[in-house]
């Protein structure tokens, strides 16, 4: 019981990390979410960028992950917290 929320972070890291895998390879925008209410000038292009920007978010709980692994569950969850802000805040400026 120790470890249940790094595990629960592991397992999301590798989630997101194979969504964005899968969206990076096939530059499929109808696997995007909502992707049919907008509009793209090269959809291919968006989704590629888009599978980036999730593999790289995968690091966030990864780190969480290994962070509480160590007995700081409360430090990873700060992490967790400002990983996803500071990937918000970043993608909105790649995209």
């Amino acid at each position: 019981m120790d470890h249940a929320y790094s595990i629960l972070m592991f397992c999301f890291a590798g989630a997101l990390l194979l969504y964005g895998i899968l969206l990076f390879a096939t530059k499929d925008i109808n696997l995007v979410p909502r992707s049919s209410s907008a509009k793209f000038s090269d959809g291919k292009t968006y989704a590629r960028q888009f599978g980036k920007i999730i593999m790289a978010t995968s690091l966030v709980p990864l780190s969480s992950g290994l962070i509480a692994w160590n007995g700081r569950v409360a430090f990873g969850f700060v992490v967790l917290v400002i990983g996803f802000i500071a990937c918000i805040w970043e993608s909105t400026r790649m995209i």
